[in-house]
């Protein structure tokens, strides 16, 4: 999920990987946003189902939610199209914007809960 959103959140990577598809042959892409955010999980449909689980608490689903409606906001309106379609569209800044803050939010979570070093105790 943080790989995602870093994703999600850079341009530049969206560029070379999405667009430019300089990581072939694996595969990244907006449809696998949406198929990780609404088909393998529930983050997209009920993203407070997933604290405890995939997110550490509502904070973190609170942010997941906002991009997800955004994300189907675009969706609904554009349709099923390639990756340059959604980065083109006046309102992907506020998606990159909405996965920054989410990530933002994610890696707190995750460096607070990480096991501390035994060697700095």
């Amino acid at each position: 999920m943080i790989a995602l959103l870093g994703e999600l959140s850079d341009g530049t990577i969206q560029k070379r990987l999405w667009i430019d598809s300089e990581d072939a042959p694996n595969v990244s892409g907006i449809d696998e946003v949406f198929h990780f955010l609404f088909d393998d999980t529930d983050l997209g449909k009920a993203p407070y189902s997933e604290v405890g689980r995939i997110l550490e608490n509502t904070v973190e689903a609170d942010r997941i939610a906002a991009l997800c409606k955004a994300l189907v906001g675009m969706l609904n309106r554009l349709g099923d199209v390639p990756a340059h379609a959604f980065i083109a569209d006046s309102e992907w800044s506020a998606v990159m914007k909405l996965a920054a803050s989410a990530l933002e939010c994610t890696s707190k979570a995750s460096i607070a809960n990480s096991p501390k070093d035994s060697k700095s105790m």
